[in-house]
């Protein structure tokens, strides 16, 4: 089972690059960087809110929090 969530982590992840790579190309993302990088990132945040997020954590109290992040990590320089 490993090998299968892994092989489709990697699928999604080389997604994730490849429209990373566009934006940064066309100037969509003013980010800096590897788009692999950045698309291990973007897991990451998606990982770690996306649960919460999707379970209406009262905690979180800004429903924004996870677009607010993505926005962060791909406009900065």
């Amino acid at each position: 089972m490993a090998g299968e969530f892994l092989r489709d982590y990697a699928a999604w992840r080389a997604l994730l690059a490849e429209v990373i790579g566009e934006g940064l190309a066309d100037g969509s993302f003013g980010a800096d960087g590897d788009p692999d990088r950045l698309a291990s990132q973007a897991l990451a945040l998606l990982d770690g809110l996306g649960m919460p997020l999707a379970l209406a954590d009262p905690a979180l109290k800004d429903p924004d929090v996870l677009a607010d992040a993505l926005r962060r990590l791909l406009s900065a320089r």
